[in-house]
């Protein structure tokens, strides 16, 4: 079954494919900014 995902925003194809040909990188440097935010957010709350 393929996966369909509807997008918020117009995303340009290459992206896309690029995203989709090594979705692992994708998700290790999503998981990287999202680690990134958190520990902003932490050193924010904190002061």
């Amino acid at each position: 079954m393929p996966l369909t995902l509807t997008l918020g925003y117009n995303t340009r194809a290459e992206w896309t494919a690029t995203v989709l040909n090594d979705f692992d990188l994708f998700l290790a440097d999503h998981a990287a900014c999202e680690r990134k935010a958190s520990g902003m957010t932490t050193i924010a709350i904190r002061k």
